[in-house]
């Protein structure tokens, strides 16, 4: 009958309350640019749930006092079955939804590739979007991740690909993900200003960068950095990282020294493609540098050291002082 139906219905909601109050989770996110896709799938199913944010150190959600779901994409599917644009219209557009979902998650943690790029390119229909006809967690999740990598997002920005440049400005401007980026904490919403310079005609796979210490001593704040610079680079360009000793002055290095230089790039987790010493490449060294004085743009200079610095110090463009070996032959 009705009323035994009606009250099957409402001893079912009764026992698992997670499916009656759909419109009024909570939802915890660390304060990093990895909780934009949440934010921006917040924004558009607010008319059917009701979010409230807490800032924390991990993703999850509290559907009910007894059940919640963690992670990212968890969270996401969640709140876009209650709208069902955001997960497509059909099986085979959730199908391809999903595939996306786990493209974003490897692209989150791992460096791009061209092929990524092009993928995502060649899935930009004629509506400009990923999947479908709409804004779908597709495009939420693969928006949300290129803004998080500052490097590619200038690259998308600077119209590098036209038709990837279009969609990202598209999504942009769209109410929801600006109402999404404007929940984010004021640390991540500055994100892309100030942390790192764009480098201009960078190619993805050709980027090579190097990390130079000599072994003479411990690595400082200053050397930390520089590592650190290089090795954002090889990763946000899926390039390589050499990293080379220059052992040029064996007076003060030590093999100590390199040790332990190592084992700090161990604890700042930054690996490297190729490991040499400047040693390796004396030789080479050796073919340049007499093809630089044959070529008359270098000299072996025996001056004195306090000589050496004297003119240094009084050289003015007009009256330069020059070493009296700057003109000597390789006979001499």
């Amino acid at each position: 009958s009705v009323d035994e139906k009606h009250f099957r219905l409402i001893s079912f909601r009764a026992r698992y309350p997670i499916f009656m109050r759909m419109s009024d989770v909570r939802i915890q996110l660390p304060k990093t640019g990895q909780s934009l896709a949440v934010l921006i799938t917040a924004s558009y199913v607010k008319d059917s749930v009701k979010t409230e944010i807490e800032w924390g150190t991990t993703t999850s959600i509290e559907i009910s006092p007894n059940f919640s779901l963690t992670g990212t994409l968890s969270v996401i599917r969640f709140l876009a079955r209650s709208a069902s644009s955001l997960y497509g219209k059909s099986p085979f557009e959730s199908t391809q939804i999903d595939c996306w979902l786990d493209l974003a998650l490897l692209l989150q943690s791992g460096p791009w590739k061209n092929d990524d790029v092009a993928k995502i390119e060649r899935a930009l229909g004629d509506d400009g979007y990923l999947v479908g006809e709409g804004v779908t967690l597709a495009d939420i999740a693969v928006w949300a991740v290129i803004h998080g990598n500052t490097v590619l997002s200038q690259k998308v920005k600077g119209n590098a690909s036209p038709k990837l440049s279009k969609w990202f400005s598209r999504c942009a401007e769209l109410e929801q993900f600006a109402e999404g980026k404007s929940r984010l904490p004021e640390a991540e919403k500055q994100q892309d200003i100030g942390k790192f310079f764009e480098l201009p005609g960078a190619e993805m796979g050709k980027v090579v960068v190097r990390f130079p210490p000599e072994a003479s001593g411990y690595l400082h704040i200053g050397h930390a950095k520089a590592a650190l610079l290089n090795y954002y680079y090889k990763k946000a360009f899926s390039g390589k990282l050499i990293m080379r000793f220059d052992d040029t002055n064996p007076e003060k290095e030590k093999a100590d020294f390199e040790e332990v230089i190592l084992g700090d790039l161990k604890l700042l987790q930054v690996d490297y493609d190729h490991f040499s010493r400047t040693s390796d490449h004396f030789d080479l060294i050796m073919t340049y540098a007499e093809k630089l004085v044959r070529d008359g743009k270098a000299y072996v200079d025996d001056t004195p050291k306090e000589q050496m610095k004297k003119e240094r110090e009084e050289r003015v463009p007009l009256n330069a002082v020059f070493s009296v070996f700057r003109r000597n032959s390789l006979l001499s």
